[in-house]
């Protein structure tokens, strides 16, 4: 995985002090708050705001940070649309970074915009890049691009700064208003339902386990591991009382401990399973 950093010539990053006023970011456990600041001052932030997921190296950072913690903090920062995850291509993306940087507003920066855009290796993630660029006025090709719009910026005729505490690129701090609780579907368009999040959590889990490479009786490990569901019942409802807006992926790595990756990778398959 190539993850052009070239393009990024500063050592420091401008943090707008509106983000502690940010009712969306002050709702955020502190460890989220932590780990955001991390992804937005990580020296090989890309210029569209891509960088690799490297959970052991984040978490190396600090004596007293685990594996779990950080994993568990990037499911809340996807959950609350902070951040877009890639897990086959272990790649994020901080959403609202093109809108809040600089480097639109000049011909040279919308070329490193481009350059830093084709070394994404997730389609997923370029896709999202290709319009966060439109919508600040770079044509996704060399062709000559259009000066960000009114839309784009939303009135806010201040210059913009690379790091924001706006998660969602089609706000800024000042006209933001607070996502809909994202529900287990992720659709985010009504609240999440506790009893719905735990049954797709505990399906994914299953789905996962019986689908693993060498399991070979899937049916017999299925059936033993639903007689174990009342062993992780209580540590589901013990996170989702803490916890009420938590979706499928936040109970699979916080009640059964599954890793970041893992999570999304299973409530992925079992969704798409539903879809078929």
């Amino acid at each position: 995985m190539s993850h052009d950093t070239r393009s990024v010539k500063v050592s420091y990053v401008k943090l707008r002090r509106t983000i502690w006023t940010d009712h969306e970011f002050c709702r955020l456990s502190s460890p989220a708050q932590r780990i955001y600041l991390l992804l937005i001052s990580a020296p090989n932030l890309s210029a569209v705001g891509v960088l690799p997921v490297t959970v052991s190296r984040w978490a190396s950072l600090a004596p007293d940070t685990s594996l779990d913690e950080i994993r568990a903090s990037l499911v809340e920062l996807e959950m609350a649309r902070y951040v877009v995850i890639d897990p086959a291509t272990e790649e994020l993306l901080i959403r609202s970074y093109i809108v809040h940087d600089e480097a639109h507003r000049s011909p040279n920066g919308q070329k490193a915009l481009r350059r830093a855009r084709d070394t994404i290796m997730s389609a997923m993630l370029k896709d999202q890049v290709n319009n966060l660029l439109i919508k600040v006025g770079v044509a996704p090709n060399e062709a000559p691009s259009q000066p960000p719009t009114e839309e784009a910026n939303e009135g806010d005729s201040a210059p913009q700064q690379p790091a924001t505490s706006n998660h969602d690129p089609s706000t800024t701090p000042s006209s933001q208003q607070p996502p809909a609780p994202v529900s287990p579907s992720g659709t985010g368009s009504e609240e999440v339902d506790p009893v719905a999040a735990a049954a797709e959590a505990f399906e994914a889990y299953l789905e996962w386990r019986i689908t693993r490479p060498g399991v070979m009786n899937p049916g017999g490990l299925k059936h033993t591991l639903q007689g174990k569901r009342d062993e992780w019942d209580p540590k589901v409802r013990a996170y989702q009382s803490a916890h009420p807006e938590a979706g499928a992926r936040q109970i699979l790595v916080n009640a059964y401990e599954m890793t970041f990756a893992h999570a999304v990778e299973a409530v992925s398959s079992l969704r798409r399973k539903a879809s078929v």
